[in-house]
């Protein structure tokens, strides 16, 4: 596809007669969701990723996928590649249950898009799997052990640096590098982002039979979070890995990143930091061993089946995560650059939304640029619309995931009292329940 080199009316910038060039900063799942699409359009796109190879990180816990991710993922895909991650995604979950430390439950609630097509159906992903399909059919676009350095604009051309010496100029750049982005930092100083003092510490449990036994019924269904006392919580969720055939073979054959994958609960123990003081120093520097023996003493009260996940979990997986969340920006000079998902708007892991607003980011770039091409508008013209709409809703799914997490970690005593009781009451009344969160 071809932009034009006269002048445009909206913007007064000209736009070159040549093929679009796009370059995008990080091989994630955002990058590449946003790098499917655009080739899906006849866009000519670069991916540049720091990692030394596809294969370099092969780590990473479940994608929760929501009805946008998945309609954001279907409008880049190419078609058979979305079937393809259909089928290697793990069961439609059914519902969120949230139960306190007696494994009691609380609350849950029902996923009403089992309703709605097979698309928009909750589900779940290995975040390494998901990476490598996303990774299908770009072996030409993407380039590994890139590490970014800067960029500079130059009228109507942007150009990338890399540490090895080496750049790359197109006409638009986007940073999808993540929390800690470069691109970021150099393009929005301002941008920041806070440590909101709770630090997570998480692993992962194969899910074997005895493991499975100790499982309450509720989160056969689907995840579930555990609101105990003390500002202590813990989320919860299976992943499980299907056995069936793809347009890629069978789903664990891909690329060999599930070679030795089997089903496991994903576990993530939250609290606020000072809660951890007078133990093996600051938890994220504890080895992993230590890191399980500090969460089995933070439960030690709680269901002594929760103790078993925890006590049987994969040491290898165990790790201590700060988390930080973005802070809101106001809408900026639109240019030759902008941002894509974490580089911009990253939040807490509370509500789960955060790559399915990445993909989001992706689909409606895609759209945006894609109409620009199309039509002959501004590509300025185009890239203002998609940040404008992006803040909105990129910094109320941050605020929802901040509230979420305070949820959790609450440590008022007569707020954790409250929030419990409300729940009973409308677990205890259906109608009350469907009125609340279903309306």
């Amino acid at each position: 596809m071809e932009i034009l080199q006269e002048k445009n009316a909206h913007s007064g910038l000209p736009l070159r007669k040549k093929p679009l060039e796009v370059l995008i900063i990080g091989g994630g799942l955002g990058g590449l969701c946003l790098a499917q699409g655009l080739k899906k359009s006849g866009i000519q796109v670069q991916v540049f990723e720091r990692d030394f190879s596809p294969t370099s990180r092969l780590e990473g816990y479940r994608i929760h996928i929501d009805p946008n991710g998945a309609r954001a993922l279907q409008n880049c895909l190419p078609e058979e590649l979305f079937q393809t991650l259909q089928d290697a995604s793990g069961p439609a979950s059914v519902a969120f249950t949230f139960l306190d430390e007696r494994l009691r439950k609380l609350l849950q609630l029902r996923d009403s898009s089992q309703k709605m097509d097979d698309v928009l159906l909750h589900r779940s992903a290995s975040r390494i799997l998901l990476r490598s399909l996303l990774l299908q059919g770009l072996e030409g676009n993407v380039h590994f052990d890139k590490r970014f350095s800067k960029f500079e604009i130059q009228a109507d051309r942007v150009t990338a640096y890399f540490e090895d010496g080496t750049s790359a100029t197109g006409d638009l750049l986007i940073g999808a590098d993540g929390a800690n982005s470069r691109v970021r930092k150099q393009f929005l100083p301002e941008a920041q982002r806070i440590y909101t003092e709770v630090l997570a510490i998480m692993g992962k449990t194969p899910l074997t039979s005895k493991i499975r036994s100790l499982l309450p019924e509720e989160l056969l269904l689907g995840p579930g979070s555990i609101l105990a006392p003390k500002g202590r919580g813990m989320f919860l969720a299976m992943q499980e890995f299907p056995e069936r055939e793809t347009g890629f073979g069978t789903v664990n054959d891909i690329e060999d990143v599930t070679k030795n994958y089997q089903d496991y609960v994903m576990w993530a123990f939250s609290t606020k930091e000072p809660n951890y003081k007078n133990f093996i120093n600051e938890a994220r520097n504890a080895s992993p061993e230590e890191l399980r023996i500090l969460v089995l003493k933070m439960i030690d009260s709680w269901d002594p089946r929760v103790s078993g996940l925890v006590a049987n979990a994969d040491l290898e997986s165990i790790l201590a995560v700060p988390i930080h969340s973005s802070v809101r920006v106001e809408p900026w000079k639109t240019g030759r650059v902008t941002l894509l998902g974490d580089s911009i708007h990253s939040m807490t892991p509370a509500r789960g939304i955060g790559a399915n607003t990445a993909f989001r980011d992706a689909s409606l770039l895609r759209e945006k640029i894609s109409g620009a091409v199309d039509s002959n508008e501004s590509l300025e013209k185009a890239i203002g619309e998609y940040e404008l709409k992006m803040i909105e809703y990129g910094f109320q799914a941050v605020d929802d995931s901040l509230e979420a997490l305070e949820l959790i970690v609450n440590e008022s005593r007569f707020a954790r009292g409250v929030t419990k009781s409300v729940f009973r009451l409308f677990e205890a009344i259906p109608a009350l329940k469907r009125k609340v969160f279903q309306d």
